[in-house]
Formats: C-alpha cells, sequence, structure tokens
C-alpha cells in the first residue's frame, strides 16, 4: 500500500509538505485440524498480520507541522489460536478456543485537541485470552446459544504520555482502553411456523477509558428482543420488527434518564435477477433504560 500526498501551495512561508510512504509485507497464516472422533475436532492456526494507517491517522503530524504524519510505521502482529470444536447428532455444537496475539508497533491516539486527533506507534502490545460458545436444540423449535469471552489486552512496553497538565508513562502491563475484559451472550430463539422470535442478553464487564488505565466506564448489559418472517415470493425476501431495550448506568454508552424514541423505519433496496419485486424491510427500535 502506498499514501502519496503532493502540495500545491508552497510559498516562501509555506514550505513544499509532498511525501509519500509505501508500506508491504507477506502474512502467511497455516492451520492444523486432528480429527479425535466423528464428533470432535481439534485445531492449531498460526499466522502474521499486517495493518497500515489509515487516511484519518496519517491526516495529521504528532509534532503539530504541516504534512502527512508519514513517519508513521505499520503494525505487524503475530498470532497463535488452538481450540476445538464438538458437533453432536442432536445438533448440540460446543467450541472452545485459547488464542494470543502480540503487536508490534501498535497505532494508539497521540493528542486529541480542536477536533484533530493525531497518533504514534507505542511499541508492542498483547491480546490473549479465552472464548467458547455452545449451542443446545430444546426441541425441534427452540434453541439457546450462550458464548463468553475473556480477553486481556495491555501494554508490553513503557511510554511516555504528554498533554497540557505535564508527561506521565504508561507503564509496562496497563490495560488496553476500549477492550473489555469479560463479555457474555445468551440467546433463544423459538421457531414454530414462518416467524422467528428471539431474546438476546449481552452483557460487558467495565472497560478503560484512558491510555493511564486510571479511568473506567462500568460495565453493561443489553436485552435485545425480535422478531421476522420472509415473504412469500421466490426471491426469499424478509421482514421483520425488532424491539430493544437496554439499561447502560453509567457505562461507556450512557443513556440517562430519558427514555428515548425512533419512529418506525421502512427500507427498501432491489431484489436479485430474475426475483419478484423489490425486499422491503419494516422496523421500529425502542430505546430506554431497564427498570432496576
Amino acid at each position: 500500500m502506498r499514501f502519496r500526498s503532493n502540495d500545491h501551495y508552497i510559498t516562501a512561508s509555506n514550505p513544499d509538505d509532498s511525501g509519500a510512504r509505501r508500506y508491504a509485507a507477506t502474512t502467511p497464516v497455516a492451520g492444523v485440524v486432528f480429527r479425535a472422533s466423528d464428533a470432535r475436532r481439534l485445531y492449531a492456526s498460526a499466522g502474521r498480520g499486517f495493518e497500515t494507517p489509515t487516511f484519518n491517522e496519517l491526516g495529521y503530524r504528532a509534532d503539530g507541522q504541516a504534512g502527512l504524519a508519514l513517519d508513521l510505521s505499520a503494525a505487524r502482529s503475530r498470532n497463535l489460536e488452538v481450540g476445538s470444536k464438538w458437533h453432536a447428532q442432536s445438533g448440540a455444537r460446543l467450541e472452545a478456543a485459547l488464542f494470543r496475539a502480540d503487536t508490534d508497533d501498535e497505532l494508539a491516539v497521540a493528542s486529541n485537541s480542536g477536533g484533530r486527533s493525531t497518533y504514534r506507534n507505542i511499541g508492542r502490545t498483547r491480546r490473549q485470552g479465552a472464548e467458547a460458545s455452545y449451542v443446545q436444540p430444546l426441541g425441534a423449535q427452540t434453541e439457546l446459544a450462550v458464548a463468553y469471552t475473556w480477553i486481556e489486552a495491555t501494554v508490553r512496553d513503557a511510554y511516555p504520555l504528554c498533554g497540557t497538565a505535564g508527561c506521565n508513562t504508561v507503564q509496562a502491563g496497563a490495560r488496553l482502553p476500549g477492550v473489555p475484559r469479560q463479555q457474555w451472550n445468551a440467546r433463544m430463539q423459538y421457531t414454530p411456523g414462518p416467524w422467528q422470535w428471539a431474546a438476546e442478553l449481552v452483557a460487558s464487564s467495565d472497560t478503560v477509558v484512558n491510555d493511564l488505565a486510571t479511568e473506567k466506564a462500568a460495565g453493561y448489559a443489553l436485552l435485545n428482543l425480535g422478531s421476522g418472517a420472509p415473504l412469500a415470493d421466490r426471491a426469499g425476501h424478509a421482514a421483520g420488527v425488532r424491539a430493544h431495550r437496554q439499561r447502560a448506568g453509567p457505562a461507556l454508552h450512557r443513556l440517562g434518564d430519558r427514555q428515548r424514541r425512533q419512529p418506525a423505519v421502512l427500507r427498501a433496496r432491489p431484489g436479485p435477477p430474475g426475483g419478484r419485486g423489490p425486499a422491503v424491510a419494516v422496523g421500529a427500535v425502542i430505546t430506554g433504560p431497564l427498570a432496576v
């Protein structure tokens, strides 16, 4: 990938800020699967990742000078995963995995002021954890699915953090912001006929919200209720109505004490070639705090 900037406004007091930067990498991936039985598989995989800065991240230089931030390096990661998958004849399914991703030259915010964000490479980080999911049919029409993820996302190299109030040091081992340590999901789905009914509970633990890992947003839980059915035509279009309520409390997505409502929404899109008309979806969303 190559980024290039051509500066066409050059004066004695405004020098040429043109520049270019090329990013390239080979990202191999390999995996192996072992068939332990007819119902169980064990697997392992390893690979490398490569993430270039985006145009937004290159837009402003951290030193405040004009021109693109062409000094930013691409983040490179090494990823490992081992796990197991089990599938019973009854339809029950169980999956579990352990994973680790080590990243060099992690991209992070350097400053955020006046509507402008600048970025920099902060060194090494690590994301590691475990996840598991289980699906259990409860008769011919009902299915229960549960999932859990635990992840530890930390800084591995200490780095300085400077602002208007002075400089601090983000210590090695500090949690990365924006990554909750635990997440839960449970979904019950009932399909008695053409209509499908579902209730889903999503929950998350607290989330670090600053680089120093000294401030956190509280965890939250969301309850989703939904229903839908296919339209009776050969194109297989669908229409559905969904009701949604959440309690976020003092979490990252704070709702406050106000009840918020959105009107019904009508969407249409062209159907596939040979279909019998456009696909139409009707939806209504109601958002508000759950009763404590």
